[in-house]
């Protein structure tokens, strides 16, 4: 379980990352635990087993009696559930179809059938990272926090409004009414132990309407330092336990070569072919033999050579497709914006056009349909008045309100004009 510990990845679609839910640390960690043993070729879900010692030491429960305390657990999640927003409407759904203990120490849980579209199979608009950082986590929101900031990571950047935030962290209306107790008790808390436990950290901004705080802007950063410890010390101790190799000897390894040499070991050992490996009695006794006398180098394998450059094309490939992922991403946070503005500019234009007396209302139409081409007249005489809608909107309203520039930069984002005089949102 130490190799799940370390090294799962959780892979979810970015639809659960934004669905409404409310889960406990331990759920939450349960949840994700089981997602991480998903195998993304499946195309069904299959009844995930584990050893309840191992999901105990996992979700760090301290309990003398934890068999009856992890039961106890699991009937509460079981009737737990979730809200996505489907393009037809809203699915209402459990987490688990069932959770099945055994008498010989092993729980199965099945996941509910109608997860499948956003846990398997998932081929694009899905946010991956590693099991390891929601464990160590110790607040009951900054796992939220953290995936949705993760789905962003590669832009840098992400806007929420105030009120959607609340919902999506199931805070109910009563919980913290005061912005200033949401951000000491929910933000605060959950920006140091997210930069304390994971591989990214963040900064947020407020966005006012008036004097009132209507959105948050997080600003997201890499977490070199948790990442330097990881690298230097969690990942090669792991590497060495998983080939068979006691503390005993583990610790004359570290005592006797530097920690790059051990590394290449490491690299040289596992770019080795597994047919290879097959033919071979003692795997433990194969990998000793390739360090070299204590204090000396140990040069790259060709095989590790070969590999390298095989990555090398492979992370070429993998960054082409995370910079098309992030200009999709801008592009529907783009159309979201526009969509927004275009509601408040309409809500805007109908309140001033209500304003209006009867007679200078008729003073504007006429001055529109003198101006208008057959088109727009023949839409105005059917009723459909978009374009009369803005011709008002500059006839009546502030420059500012119907920037669409300026509104996207008060949420938090940075624009351009495009060659065609069109708004972009730019990259971070």
């Amino acid at each position: 379980m130490s190799e799940l510990n370390n090294k799962a990845l959780i892979i979810k679609s970015n639809k659960i990352i934004e669905a409404r839910y409310k889960l406990n640390p331990i759920e939450t960690k349960i949840i994700m635990i089981l997602i991480s043993l998903i195998d993304r070729k499946d195309s069904d879900f299959k009844g995930y087993k584990l050893k309840v010692k191992d999901v105990a030491d996992l979700i760090g429960l301290k309990s003398t009696n934890k068999y009856s305390r992890l039961k106890e657990i699991t009937g509460k999640l079981g009737k737990k559930g979730l809200e996505i927003q489907e393009d037809d409407g809203l699915l209402q759904v459990g987490w688990l179809s069932s959770t099945k203990y055994y008498k010989d120490g092993m729980i199965k849980f099945s996941f509910d059938p109608q997860l499948k579209p956003y846990l398997l199979e998932l081929k694009g608009n899905f946010t991956s990272y590693l099991l390891k950082n929601i464990l160590s986590l110790e607040n009951e929101h900054s796992p939220r926090i953290y995936a949705l900031l993760k789905q962003y990571e590669s832009i840098g950047k992400r806007s929420i409004e105030l009120k959607e935030l609340r919902v999506i962290l199931g805070i109910e209306e009563f919980q913290y009414k005061l912005y200033g107790d949401f951000k000491r008790y929910v933000l605060k808390v959950s920006q140091k132990d997210i930069e304390r436990n994971t591989d990214i950290k963040f900064e947020f901004k407020e966005v006012k309407t008036g004097r009132k705080v209507t959105s948050i802007v997080f600003i997201i950063h890499s977490n070199k330092a948790v990442k330097s410890i990881e690298d230097n010390n969690i990942e090669i101790f792991d590497n060495l336990k998983s080939l068979g190799l006691n503390d005993k000897k583990i610790t004359s390894i570290l005592k006797n070569h530097k920690k790059e040499v051990i590394q290449q070991v490491l690299d040289n050992y596992y770019a080795l072919s597994e047919n290879y490996l097959n033919t071979v009695d003692s795997k433990t006794g194969l990998f000793l033999s390739m360090f070299p006398e204590p204090g000396k180098e140990c040069p790259p394998s060709q095989e590790f050579l070969d590999k390298q450059k095989k990555e090398k094309e492979s992370k070429l490939i993998e960054k082409q497709i995370a910079e098309t992922r992030k200009r999709e991403k801008l592009k529907d946070i783009q159309t979201k914006l526009e969509r927004e503005h275009t509601r408040l500019v309409d809500g805007k234009i109908e309140k001033t056009i209500n304003k209006l007396s009867k007679k200078e209302l008729e003073a504007f139409e006429q001055e529109y349909l003198d101006d208008a081409n057959n088109f727009e007249v023949t839409q105005f005489k059917k009723g459909l008045r978009r374009s009369f809608n803005i011709f008002m909107g500059k006839k009546l309203l502030e420059p500012d309100v119907l920037d669409f520039g300026k509104f996207a930069k008060d949420k938090g984002y940075n624009v351009k004009k495009n060659k065609g005089g069109k708004f972009e949102l730019s990259e971070i």
